[in-house]
């Protein structure tokens, strides 16, 4: 089996014999992946509700499993800081390029012609702000690591899960979906 996402899609009644409309989740070529096959969503989400009980009910889990998160995160972070300091450096290098390219065109001697002058400037100020939309990329992602105290949370978050279920674990759909949504 493939391990790309499915998309939600409703199959419409009448259409392959069904009396009602009924959601179904999709796995589809002309979005990328890697077959056309159709899952419904009876079938996915008891799959998906049992692994999630079973996450909920072993807070032990949840620890291991956001633990694993962290030390895969702080190390996608140092190779992120190290690729950051690589950016601000060839930054540097396309500042000084364009100060030397003014300096080029200003001095009478050389007399550079404007057009030349524009068509390497533009050039480089496109590889700059390429260059500073990496760095922004970077930053903002390197805002977002978890954290221990995301942890503390979430765990707290899954014992009042597991409290307000208690032990009837079969709940509407509807609620079960909100519950997989806030553990998202």
């Amino acid at each position: 089996d493939c391990k790309h996402a499915y998309i939600t899609q409703t199959t419409k009644a009448g259409k392959s014999r069904h009396k009602n409309d009924r959601q179904a989740y999709r796995h589809r070529i002309s979005q990328g992946h890697c077959c056309n096959k159709w899952i419904t969503a009876d079938k996915l989400e008891a799959i998906v509700w049992d692994k999630v009980i079973s996450v909920l009910l072993n807070p032990s889990s949840i620890r291991e499993g956001y633990e694993q998160t962290i030390e895969q995160e702080q190390q996608k972070k140092s190779r992120q800081l190290q690729h950051l300091e690589t950016l601000e450096a060839a930054l540097e290098k396309l500042r000084a390029k364009r100060g030397r390219l003014q300096e080029i065109y200003l001095d009478p001697d050389i007399g550079m012609p404007k057009t030349d002058y524009l068509e390497q400037r533009e050039a480089i100020d496109g590889q700059m702000k390429a260059a500073n939309a990496d760095i922004k990329k970077i930053t903002d992602e390197l805002q977002t690591i978890p954290s221990l105290e995301d942890l503390t949370s979430l765990e707290k978050f899954a014992s009042k899960i597991v409290g307000a279920l208690g032990d009837n674990l079969e709940i509407s759909p509807q609620d079960k979906r909100q519950i997989m949504q806030m553990l998202n």
